[in-house]
């Protein structure tokens, strides 16, 4: 149950067993920081963060807008950084396109999500 708690708190989640991604949802804290292999850093920011401001209204990954509330484990494990945007209401249009939902294990080969997306 410690490690629910603690991907509750960054706002990350391995929803599906087997499939090396997390979806992200509204984190628990403003910054995180966690150390990596090799002092390398997983940083994650949450913009404009509040009691009154708990909805993502956009996320950004190493720089790079991302349309959907998931993310690759590859894209995290060697380093990165994730912007959360954060507002008073839910932004309805994120991770909306069916071409964003999270892979679903059915339908998914977990080794196509090893190598990190290209920057």
């Amino acid at each position: 149950m410690s490690a629910f708690v603690l991907f509750a708190r960054l706002g990350l989640y391995p929803v599906t067993p087997g499939v090396p991604v997390y979806n992200i949802a509204s984190p628990f804290c403003d910054t995180a920081t966690i150390t990596l292999h090799h002092d390398k850093t997983l940083q994650i920011l949450a913009w404009n963060h509040s009691a009154a401001n708990q909805y993502i209204q956009s996320i950004t990954l190493n720089g790079r807008p991302l349309n959907q509330v998931w993310v690759r484990h590859a894209d995290l494990v060697n380093g990165a950084t994730q912007e959360l945007h954060m507002g008073s209401t839910p932004n309805k249009k994120l991770g909306a396109d069916p071409a964003s939902f999270p892979p679903s294990i059915i339908n998914t080969d977990p080794q196509a999500f090893t190598t990190p997306t290209a920057n």
